[in-house]
């Protein structure tokens, strides 16, 4: 499926842009960010858009009635917190839609390629049941690179999930 605004190479200066600017974001970033454990992720709340609306009521009512705060709370961590939040929120939001393009690009191309190469191999196949000279040769080499993944399967002795790769019956 050919994608016509796709470029067909990426220029050396906008890759050498791209490069430079992720570099400054990401020292930028590490200012900030935390880095959690996985479990630590699993077990803090989740603070998605259904509960954005809880949190700014909370706020609201909390520094308007900081009598109510429990002796632990810190409402002007909690403020501090919430505007990091909100600032991150809209960050991570663009990174999103950046990313989002960026894989759509990176899938589409990505599919053309392996395209490309699959109708080269036919072709190849083709050339050889006709004995091409040199064809046989060729369609050996790329049935050993040719692999298909098949379904996950469960190691039962580890538990792990194990990816079998396999030869295509060329």
């Amino acid at each position: 499926m050919g994608y016509e605004r796709t470029p067909q190479t990426l220029a050396i200066e906008d890759m050498e842009s791209i490069k430079v600017n992720l570099a400054a974001l990401d020292a930028t970033i590490s200012k900030y960010a935390i880095n959690l454990k996985i479990s630590e992720k699993r077990s803090t709340y989740k603070m998605g858009s259904k509960a954005l609306p809880f949190v700014e009521l909370a706020l609201k009512y909390a520094t308007e009635y900081p009598q109510y705060c429990p002796n632990y709370f810190s409402l002007e961590r909690f403020r501090k917190n919430f505007d990091f939040y909100t600032q991150v929120k809209g960050t991570v939001e663009n990174i999103v839609l950046v990313v989002e393009k960026l894989t759509d690009s990176y899938i589409a191309v990505g599919g053309d390629v392996f395209g490309d190469g699959r109708a080269f191999y036919d072709s190849v196949k083709a050339a050889a049941k006709a004995n091409k000279p040199g064809a046989d040769a060729i369609v050996a080499e790329l049935k050993k690179a040719y692999y298909r993944r098949k379904p996950s399967t469960t190691s039962s002795a580890t538990g792990e999930v194990k990816a079998k790769a396999t030869n295509d019956k060329a």
